[in-house]
């Protein structure tokens, strides 16, 4: 008997507990008011940004071949500041960190297209910016992707990290962790 009390109990709570579940309908999506952080609407001038990374011929809109890799303007403070670091240690004659072009995530940009641009908001000073580009004259033609986290600072949209193609046959670290890592390991070499 002692047993039937506490198995009647269990039975009754489940019952009760099933009885809200579905019985054809279907739960409401939460509107924007019941969410406000998720209906944050993208900023066209991240777009923009993104898309003057790139020259005309590119699918882009910079005039000549877009901007210089050392040059502070498309990049964050946080980002500027490594890059200069590693401009400080590189030693005279010697390559540097950027070794292929960050934007295309390439040493060759022949064929090169940018084919999309898909800017997705994290608050009003943060967005992701997902590219995708098409090298056509590759055999067979190569799409690659890689999205910008971009800050916005002094009014102006920045690079402040590249999340890179995981899926390709030699996957980077992100830009910023790369680096530091090379900054760190620059300053481990015994001096010249």
């Amino acid at each position: 008997m002692r047993l039937a009390i506490p198995f009647a109990v269990t039975a009754l709570s489940l019952g009760l507990i099933l009885s809200g579940c579905d019985k054809g309908e279907t739960a409401s999506t939460p509107t924007s008011a019941e969410t406000p952080d998720a209906a944050q609407a993208a900023d066209p001038a991240a777009e923009a940004f993104v898309r003057s990374l790139y020259p005309t011929t590119q699918g882009g809109t910079a005039t000549g071949e877009g901007p210089d890799l050392y040059s502070a303007a498309p990049w964050s403070t946080r980002t500027a500041t490594l890059i200069g670091q590693t401009q400080t240690l590189t030693a005279e004659g010697d390559m540097g960190f950027f070794e292929a072009n960050p934007f295309c995530a390439c040493q060759d940009d022949t064929g090169m297209r940018l084919t999309a641009v898909t800017v997705t908001p994290r608050d009003a000073d943060h967005a992701d910016a997902a590219v995708v580009l098409t090298f056509a004259e590759a055999t067979p033609p190569e799409t690659v992707s890689q999205t910008y986290n971009l800050v916005r600072e002094n009014g102006a949209w920045k690079i402040d990290d590249i999340q890179r193609d995981q899926t390709r046959e030699f996957p980077e670290r992100p830009l910023v962790e790369s680096l530091n890592a090379w900054i760190a390991e620059a300053r481990a070499q015994p001096a010249a």
